[in-house]
């Protein structure tokens, strides 16, 4: 049974990743990268019964994959304990997205993202299909086989024909959609993440921050750590990261 949209615009949204150049300039220049549909790793994106002249339109809107999760829309205050539910706790995506639990995830706040890109932007719940299910009849930018059931995936899409103004910036692989710092509520490092890096990106966030007389960012850094008795993850803090007006 599908859930009310108020209640999933409730929730969290996660991005996994390695820690590398491109995730740093997450923070840096408060851009995320919307690829284009072909250039994604499932080989069955926007298939559908043929009709080529329905296509083309498609391929040139930006996608932007998060991980809907069951925490709170701003985990900040809520406690360690909430920061790990079933998708952070799920390793296949710490495995395939965040280089086999050496990289980061990212805690975004829904609410926050969807007034700051209203009009631009079309969050859509993927549905996942069992492989015997025939392709749709037109393209569709939520549909995937169920072997990407895991993922609990929702999209953010770029509306059509938004190309350039002064959030979206189209670049030959995609477009570089700019969001704003105070929606990332919290930053989780693997349980393999190496200290050097974590400081590394800590420096980094501090002095953009710093620079930038960032203002109402409030959020956590937290590290996961394995359990000793069970197959899950514990939360452990690192510190809280407060720029008040």
């Amino acid at each position: 049974m599908k859930q009310p949209k108020e209640i999933l615009e409730s929730r969290a949204l996660l991005k996994f990743c390695p820690i590398n150049e491109w995730s740093l300039k997450i923070i840096e220049n408060e851009e995320l990268f919307f690829n284009i549909p072909q250039n994604w790793n499932d080989p069955f994106e926007l298939e559908f019964k043929r009709d080529e002249s329905k296509l083309s339109s498609s391929k040139t809107r930006g996608l932007f994959s998060f991980s809907l999760t069951e925490l709170p829309i701003d985990t900040v205050g809520h406690g360690l304990d909430s920061l790990v539910d079933n998708t952070i706790n799920n390793q296949l995506l710490w495995a395939h997205y965040s280089e086999s639990h050496k990289g980061i995830c990212f805690v975004f706040n829904q609410k926050k993202l969807r007034d700051y890109w209203e009009g631009i932007v079309d969050f859509q719940i993927v549905e996942y299909k069992d492989s015997d299910n025939e392709l749709p009849e037109e393209p569709k930018f939520n549909f995937k086989s169920k072997d990407w059931f895991y993922e609990n995936e929702i999209r953010a899409i770029l509306e059509p024909n938004i190309h350039n103004n002064d959030k979206v910036n189209l670049i030959d692989s995609g477009f570089l959609v700019k969001y704003p710092i105070s929606a990332l509520d919290s930053i989780i490092f693997g349980c393999r993440a190496d200290f050097t890096q974590i400081h590394k990106f800590y420096n980094r966030l501090s002095k953009k921050l710093k620079e930038e007389n960032k203002k109402e960012c409030i959020f956590n850094l937290v590290k996961l750590t394995k359990s000793k008795t069970h197959y899950k993850f514990k939360a452990e803090y690192i510190e809280t990261i407060i720029n008040k007006a």
